[in-house]
């Protein structure tokens, strides 16, 4: 993982990972020395925070991560496509009755990257329509806010999500909303 500052404003964090997980002495002679189902060989994630000049406690955001190819299967006779993905979001904290408020807006997807997020064995997040072509994509968008007292331990949240799913070309619809308060110490 690499962490830095460039300039005052902007501050990344990155990582990078490669693994070689192989499955050995199974009962099934097909997966031996096969990579684990789900896992890839390589992953990579980048995140760059920019302090917003005009606006004090104002933040952007921008997440990137990319994932390389999975097998779908023990004897890994498959893999899904490798994909990446952003993320972007902003949020601003201020005083407000003796307490911080922060506000939080994210937007996961913003490229609408069609992948699939779970595999396991015989459990595959997203459908076919075509071979290699996932039918199912969902992005989200969310907001909320943390107000923390100085006189109190606890952390207040509200937290809002909505998500949306893109069935046929063209046709939003929304697959699922949630709000949830709760309080933290």
């Amino acid at each position: 993982m690499v962490t830095g500052r460039i300039g005052s404003r902007l501050v990344t964090y990155s990582g990078f990972t490669i693994l070689d997980p192989k499955m050995t002495n199974t009962l099934a002679p097909e997966a031996n020395d096969k990579h684990f189902v789900g896992i890839p060989t390589w992953k990579s994630n980048l995140l760059a925070e920019y302090r917003v000049r005009s606006l004090t406690g104002a933040f952007a955001t921008l997440n990137w991560q990319l994932v390389g190819r999975r097998p779908i299967d023990d004897a890994n006779t498959a893999d899904t496509p490798s994909y990446n993905v952003v993320d972007a979001g902003v949020r601003y904290a201020h005083p407000m009755m003796g307490a911080v408020a922060t506000w939080r807006l994210n937007v996961n997807n913003i490229g609408d990257a069609h992948y699939w997020s779970t595999l396991g064995p015989g459990n595959i997040t997203g459908t076919f329509e075509q071979p290699g072509q996932p039918v199912l994509t969902v992005s989200n968008l969310s907001g909320g806010a943390t107000i923390k007292s100085l006189n109190d331990p606890i952390d207040h949240n509200l937290d809002v999500a909505l998500k949306v799913q893109d069935k046929d070309a063209g046709k939003i619809t929304l697959k699922a909303a949630s709000i949830i308060l709760e309080g933290s110490s």
